[in-house]
Parts: C-alpha cells; structure tokens; sequence
C-alpha cells in the first residue's frame, strides 16, 4: 500500500447518505476503513455547516470541510471559517430585486447566509419570523428567517450570503445555461444544478472543484492523490479537477460520464470499492 498522503473529498446528500438505510451504513464503514488506513476524508457539500453538522459529527471527517458549494472552508468541529467567499454586497439586492419578479419560480428565493436561510414571505403577519428549521428539512436542522418587507430581507442578507437557491418544476442544462445568462447580465455569478429541480448561485469561480484545489494544496496533498466522489452535476467540476474521479450507482448521467469511475451499489462493494482503489494506488 502507497504511504503518500491521500484525501478522500465525498459528496453528502445521495451520496454518502441515501433514502436506503443499509447503503448509508455501508458507506460510514467504508470511510470507517479509509481513515483507519491513514485517508483523511472531507465532506464536500452544497449545504452550509449549520445545515449539515449533524451529519458531520456522524461521519469520520477530518478537521476541514467545504461548504456552500464551494463558497466556504471551514473546520468542521465548529465551523470556524477558514476561507469564505460572499456574494457582492453592492450588486446582490439588484439580482435579488430581479429574483423576486423570476415567475418560473417554484417557491421564491432562498438566501443562505453563514448563519441562516433568508426568505421573503410578503403575506406573513409580522415584520420578521425566526424558526428552527428550513423549507427543506423542517424543524431540523437549520434556522431560518422570513421578512415581511422585501427591502428588510435583502438588508438583513446582502453582506452575508454565500448561496443563492432558486426551485424549478424541473432543471436542465439549458434553463441552468438561460438562467445563467440573465442573471450574469446583473452581477457575475456562479450557478450550478442540484438535485433535479434546484439551481444554486454562489459568488463567480466557487465550485467545488476550485475549493477542493486550494484545500488540497493547503493540506499538503498532490492533486494525483485526491479522490472526489459525488452524485450530481453540483460535483462536476470536483470530479474533473481530483486525480480520481468517482460517481456513485444512483449519480446523474452527467456526472456518470465525467467520472473515471462509476461505483456499483452498495450490495456489489459500493463506496468500499473506491476505498480499496485509493489505498493501492
């Protein structure tokens, strides 16, 4: 077995937690098996740390994540940033303006700052509602915030927000291509497709495949030895920097054909596979 150093950057949501509860089992023994064997792993996730920190003290991650689609490194004990990249102050509440009046929209704007989801909810009774939660998960975990006044909401996000989450009936490349489109002629923007019905907007270069690049490097690992695995177009640009690339059985065919390998189910060796390919090479 190779003695260099080796990281293992692994996607969350329908990667390494599905809806099957044995795949998910699985998957925690494999990394189970990477660290013990000297591999750090780092999650590398779409959602915010206070969003997926839960989830973080379940798995064996080492001392560094990346956030927010790449928007953010930040430890992950306690979410201690270590690299941030916000949105423009200046230029966001005009996208955000614009976002408001986007009629293909499913359920408006979500704004995820460092610390909360921003909504704006013009038909709720009070000024600003606070609650445990998102819109996604329910009352765990996450906190999120509702304005009742439009101009209170982009005030109270404008120089915090790291991603921005717009929700389609369905997304493909050429709404994520015209959506990226209209709002890149207001401010510069990185958007990209998660899930099959959400496109998310970071500030312009943060993917997790850029993200991924620096982490590496400040953890002293060449690009050869790093393993990105993930499920969706989201880790695209992870799965094409890493030395290998790696998508799971249930992934987008997208990804399926940026991948240097696609991994059977969990019954067939699943995520153990990749695993054992990264100790031998």
């Amino acid at each position: 077995m190779s003695q260099k150093k080796k990281l293992i950057a692994i996607d969350m949501d329908n990667t390494l937690f599905t809806p099957d509860m044995y795949e998910t089992f699985n998957n925690l023994s494999a990394l189970h098996t990477a660290v013990e064997n000297g591999i750090t792993v780092c999650a590398c996730t779409g959602r915010p740390w206070y969003n997926a920190s839960h989830f973080f003290r379940l798995f064996p991650f080492g001392e560094y994540c990346i956030t927010s689609n790449g928007a953010g490194i930040v430890k992950t004990a306690d979410g201690t940033p270590v690299e941030v990249s916000n949105m423009d102050p200046e230029r966001l509440p005009a996208l955000l303006d614009y976002l408001t009046t986007m009629e293909e929209l499913n359920d408006g704007v979500k704004v995820s700052t460092n610390s909360f989801f921003g909504v704006w909810d013009p038909h709720q009774q009070e000024a600003k509602v606070e609650r445990k939660g998102d819109w996604l998960f329910g009352e765990y975990p996450g906190f999120t915030i509702s304005y009742r006044e439009k101009a209170d909401w982009i005030e109270a996000v404008r120089y915090d927000t790291q991603r921005l989450l717009l929700s389609f009936t369905q997304v493909d490349a050429e709404l994520l291509k015209d959506v990226s489109k209209k709002l890149c002629a207001i401010m510069p923007v990185e958007a990209t497709i998660s899930f099959k019905t959400m496109v998310e907007v970071m500030a312009p270069g943060c993917t997790k495949g850029a993200t991924l690049s620096r982490l590496a490097a400040m953890m002293g690992v060449e690009r050869e030895n790093v393993m990105a695995i993930g499920d969706n177009v989201n880790d695209i640009s992870m799965i094409e920097w890493a030395g290998t690339g790696v998508c799971v059985h249930n992934g987008q065919q997208a990804l399926k054909d940026a991948a240097d390998i696609v991994l059977p189910d969990y019954k067939n060796g699943g995520l153990r596979k990749a695993v054992e390919y990264l100790l031998e090479v």
